[in-house]
């Protein structure tokens, strides 16, 4: 079957040329340091900080050889709280597995213990864990290897002295620069609420971590009609990110944050993405936003395969679909964006995907996508589907963006097409035809 891009390729080249939309680590990290350093308000009356190390516990031999397993119940069965479940002697090697048998937890935990901890829900549906006082997060996990398994995390809005959400920031927020944390997240869910923030609510927040798995949950937004300040996973500086299976869905987010905003700093990083949905879903306000956005700063590999983009739209961004920056420079980082379906997705450049590269040696694979009624808002539509822009091409690789460049790059895909390249020249060339693979 012969499929056909619609290529439009812009070359500029200027002696002096400062790359359009270029953003710098500097300008994120000030837009968003108030993720950086969670503080806590004050806690619940329901509240767990555990700061212990394992080498503080004498450890009797009798518990040498099995994980520490505790049942924790609110109703008067088991442990009352985390506290008294992590009190027990365990080894590194053990760790915690606690279980919460009630339909609904109510209490804010914080980890600063270097083991690792299993907490999950006992009943058919997920256990319902909320806060009921003043707090900036459910969880804020310092350190250790957290895993959280079927948990439905709700927020809870307080009326009395006055009106106020709570958790106000995140429901769980994961690392601290110096410590070692992990996190894993499996089946769970995550509620949003009405009512908008001054500052960015989301989800979950993990920064500085070694590892952050996400699988088999849901996100869901308020509405796709009603505007919300919640977003759903950010994820900065980590060193492996997967997001596998889940459901992001239903969402109007009216805040700096893109719905899934993942991005490292840490050299050989790896950002996997893969067999997620991602259904209506509008990002607002800011013009560096997608429902997915995927950066890396240095040399990393970036996979985002077998995902599901449908009624996905950015009203002042560049695409409403999938947003890519590869800020590796000198290094050469791996994109492989394949067998992904991209439908009646919506930006102002391309509805589904919008990549700036900085760096013209990185590998690119758009392979096996599939696209159909994305929509731009240039008039003749040409990039509706793809914009793809390459800063500091040199003169002599040039002549190698189009043709088999290109086709190699979307072999399988059938799609529009706008691509630019800048080049460190005086001269300004447009090139358009058509390319057949």
């Amino acid at each position: 079957m012969i499929v056909t891009i619609l290529l439009a390729v812009t070359l500029v080249l200027a002696g002096r040329f400062s790359p359009l939309h270029r953003e710098t680590v500097y300008q994120y990290a000030s837009e968003h340091e108030h993720l950086l350093r969670p503080e806590t308000q004050h806690f619940p009356v329901h509240s767990t900080k555990v700061t212990q190390t394992l080498q503080e516990v004498n450890i009797p031999s009798s518990s040498i050889n099995s994980p520490c397993k505790s049942n924790i119940s609110q109703r008067g069965s088991g442990y009352f709280n985390f506290a008294e479940a992590l009190s027990l002697p365990c080894t590194e090697s053990e760790g915690f597995e606690i279980s919460l048998l009630d339909p609904r937890h109510v209490e804010h935990l914080e980890v600063n213990i270097n083991a690792s901890i299993l907490i999950k829900g006992c009943n058919t549906n997920q256990t319902i864990w909320s806060i009921d006082s003043q707090n900036n997060g459910i969880i804020n996990l310092v350190q250790g290897d957290l895993t959280i398994n079927n948990i439905e995390f709700q927020f809870t809005t307080i009326d009395i002295p006055v009106s106020y959400i709570t958790p106000s920031n995140w429901f769980i927020y994961g690392g601290r620069q110096g410590y070692s944390t992990s996190l894993i997240v499996n089946e769970c869910i995550f509620q949003s609420t009405s009512g908008q923030s001054r500052d960015s609510m989301i989800q979950i927040v993990v920064i500085d971590s070694k590892k952050v798995e996400i699988s088999k949950s849901i996100f869901n937004g308020l509405s796709y009609y009603q505007p919300s300040s919640i977003s759903m996973i950010f994820a900065d500086n980590c060193s492996y990110v997967s997001v596998k299976k889940c459901i992001f869905r239903d969402a109007f987010i009216v805040t700096t944050q893109s719905a899934v905003e993942l991005q490292t700093k840490v050299e050989n990083g790896s950002i996997i993405v893969e067999e997620c949905e991602f259904i209506n879903i509008i990002s607002n306000r800011y013009p560096l936003l997608a429902t997915l956005k995927v950066r890396g700063d240095i040399k990393f590999k970036a996979t985002i395969n077998k995902n599901n983009f449908t009624n996905c739209s950015a009203t002042d961004s560049f695409s409403g679909a999938l947003y890519v920056v590869d800020s590796s420079h000198e290094d050469i980082s791996e994109f492989i964006i394949t067998n992904n379906i991209f439908r009646n997705n919506s930006g102002n450049n391309a509805g589904a995907i919008y990549l700036n590269s900085l760096n013209p040696k990185s590998k690119f694979n758009f392979n096996n996508n599939i696209f159909s009624m994305n929509k731009n808002n240039v008039t003749d539509s040409i990039g509706c589907d793809v914009y793809i822009m390459i800063n500091y091409y040199s003169y002599n690789q040039t002549s190698n963006i189009t043709g088999d460049v290109i086709k190699n790059w979307f072999k399988g895909s059938k799609l529009i097409l706008l691509m630019r390249a800048f080049i460190m020249r005086h001269i300004r060339m447009e090139i358009q035809q058509n390319l057949e693979i």
